[in-house]
C-alpha cells in the first residue's frame, strides 16, 4: 500500500529490496514499485536467511542501485540493520517501519529491531501502543495502515443481526492469536449483550477457531 501511495502521487521513485521470496504480497509489490531487486534466494524470514545475511549485506553495500536512494525505509529486523549499514554508508535518512504490534512482551526479533532505533532518523509505528510497548519516545511517528478502498470494489454486503458487532480482520496464525479475543466474548457479552463476534480472515487455525 506504502508503494501504490508513493506511485500515485508521482513524486517519487521507489525501489523495493526483498530479503526472501514468497511473500504473500510480494508480487502486488513488485508490481507497484518502478524497481525491484531481491538480495538473496532465502525461502523465508527465518534460519534460511540468517546463514545467507552476510551475502546480503555484501550485495547491498556493492551492488549498484538504481536511481540512487535518498531515504531507506526498513520493515523487519534483517532488513532493519541492513538499512541501518546502508543509510550510514550513504549519509542518507534512514525510517524504521518494523513496530506493527504491541506485545506485552518483546520477542527475540523485536529486540533485534529495537537496536537500531538509535540510528533511525524516525521510528514509524502504526500505533501508540505499539511505541510504548517498545519504549520508543523521542523519535517515534505514528501512522496509520493505510487502505487501497478500490481492493473492495467486488464486495458484497454479508447480513449481520442488529446488534453490537465486534470485528477482527487478520490471518488465522498464532500470532494473531483469535483465541484470546473470543476468551473474552462471554465478558463483553455481560457488558454489551447481544455482542456478535465475527472474524475474518484465512490460515492454518481456522478449522480450530471454527469450533468455538
Amino acid at each position: 500500500e506504502l508503494l501504490k501511495g508513493l506511485r500515485t502521487c508521482k513524486r517519487y521513485v521507489t525501489t523495493l529490496v526483498t530479503l526472501s521470496s514468497g511473500g504473500d504480497r510480494e508480487i502486488e509489490a513488485r508490481c507497484a514499485a518502478h524497481y525491484s531487486f531481491r538480495l538473496t534466494g532465502a525461502a523465508n524470514a527465518g534460519i534460511d536467511l540468517s546463514w545467507r545475511f552476510p551475502f546480503a549485506l555484501i550485495r547491498l553495500l556493492f551492488k549498484e542501485i538504481k536511481p540512487p536512494s535518498h531515504i531507506v525505509h526498513s520493515f523487519g529486523c534483517f532488513a532493519d540493520n541492513l538499512g541501518v549499514v546502508y543509510s550510514k554508508k550513504f549519509g542518507i535518512p534512514f525510517i524504521n517501519g518494523s513496530i506493527r504490534a504491541a506485545r506485552p512482551k518483546l520477542n527475540f526479533r523485536d529486540r533485534i529491531s529495537s537496536l537500531t532505533f538509535s540510528h533511525a532518523s524516525k521510528v514509524v509505528a502504526n500505533s501508540y501502543a505499539g511505541l510504548a510497548s517498545f519504549g520508543v519516545e523521542k523519535n517515534g511517528r505514528v501512522i496509520h495502515n493505510g487502505v487501497d478502498l478500490k481492493r473492495f470494489n467486488d464486495v458484497h454486503a454479508f447480513p449481520l443481526k442488529a446488534a453490537p458487532i465486534l470485528c477482527m480482520v487478520g490471518n488465522f496464525t498464532d500470532k494473531k492469536d483469535q483465541a484470546s479475543l473470543i476468551a473474552c466474548v462471554p465478558k463483553l457479552g455481560e457488558m454489551y449483550p447481544g455482542l456478535q463476534l465475527v472474524l475474518i480472515g484465512g490460515g492454518k487455525n481456522l478449522g480450530k477457531h471454527m469450533a468455538y
